[in-house]
C-alpha cells in the first residue's frame, strides 16, 4: 500500500521536500522525507517547528545547524529472522545467562522504565498503563513485531 506523500513549499511556493505524514508521541511527524527542491533545510526549519522529522544524516546536520535538536541517531540493520533458527546456539557473555521471558508485562515494566529514563532518546512520557497496553503486552504476546525468538522463550542449551 502506497502512503500518501505531502509537499512542503519554500517561501517562493516551490516544493522543497515531500514526506509521509504521521504522528509520534502526540506530535506531527514527517518521515520518508525526500528533498525535491531548493532550500529544503531553511524551509523545514521555518515551517515545521515542533515536528519530528526523520531525515538522512547529512540533511539532519543541516537542520541542526539551523537550530533543530537531534533526538536520536539510528542505523537501519536487518536480519533474516526466518534463517535465525539455523544459526548455532548463542552463548551469553561471561557472568550472564539467557533465560526465558516468563514474566508478566507488569513485572517487566520497572526494568523497561529504568532502561529508558528521562533524557534517553527512546524515553516515552506515556503512563504505565499506556506503556503496558501499547508496547509491553503486545511485544511479549508476539503481536507488536512478531513472535519472540527462541532465546526469549527458553534458555539456550
Amino acid at each position: 500500500m502506497q502512503q500518501e506523500r505531502h509537499f512542503l513549499e519554500n517561501e517562493q511556493g516551490v516544493p522543497a521536500i515531500s514526506y509521509v505524514h504521521g504522528e509520534r508521541d502526540g506530535r506531527p511527524w514527517a518521515h520518508k522525507v525526500e528533498i525535491i527542491g531548493p532550500r529544503p533545510a531553511e524551509t523545514v526549519a521555518a515551517k515545521m517547528r515542533g515536528w519530528y522529522v526523520t531525515v538522512s544524516e547529512d540533511f539532519g546536520a543541516e537542520l541542526t545547524a539551523r537550530g533543530a535538536r537531534l533526538i536520536r541517531h539510528a542505523h537501519v540493520i536487518s536480519c533474516d529472522l526466518g534463517a535465525a533458527a539455523a544459526w548455532p546456539p548463542a552463548t551469553a557473555p561471561e557472568g550472564f545467562r539467557f533465560t526465558p521471558c516468563d514474566r508478566a508485562p507488569e513485572e517487566v515494566l520497572p526494568a523497561w522504565r529504568n532502561a529508558f529514563p528521562p533524557g534517553h532518546p527512546d524515553h516515552s512520557p506515556r503512563t504505565d498503563e499506556e506503556v503496558l497496553r501499547e508496547e509491553l503486552a503486545p511485544l511479549l504476546q508476539g503481536e507488536l513485531i512478531g513472535p519472540l525468538l527462541p532465546a526469549a522463550h527458553s534458555p539456550w542449551t
